[in-house]
């Protein structure tokens, strides 16, 4: 985990309406120091990741989710970089085995909409 950097760690954060109106503050990111700030100031519910912001930090990017997941214990997303429906299935059952927290994201294309369709059931 990275010391301060000097600047604000604060994240750029999404929000994504859930059931009975809540919502979810999800910040966008993949730096642990980042994500462990946000988590200690309450800002953040969870962190949704991509492979460019996870190829960014050092080690392993399974790691580092499963080090997210700890930080967090909310809603981490992991996406699959497969762009065939065998790829995107083996990928994303890879990602949901990190932690329980974890949630596939798949592309939406036909083959990533069956992806989501055989992972979710």
């Amino acid at each position: 985990m990275r010391q301060s950097r000097g600047a604000d760690p604060l994240p750029q954060l999404e929000s994504s309406a859930q059931a009975h109106g809540a919502t979810t503050r999800c910040a966008s990111t993949a730096d642990l120091w980042i994500t462990e700030a946000s988590a200690a100031l309450g800002i953040i519910d969870g962190v949704t990741t991509n492979p460019s912001l996870l190829a960014k930090e050092p080690g392993d990017f399974r790691q580092n989710l499963k080090k997210i997941c700890d930080i967090v214990k909310g809603p981490v997303s992991g996406e699959v970089t497969a762009t065939d429906f065998a790829g995107m299935l083996q990928q994303g059952h890879d990602i949901a085995k990190i932690d329980t927290h974890m949630v596939v994201k798949v592309p939406l294309t036909k083959d990533g909409i069956r992806a989501c369709k055989a992972l979710a059931g």
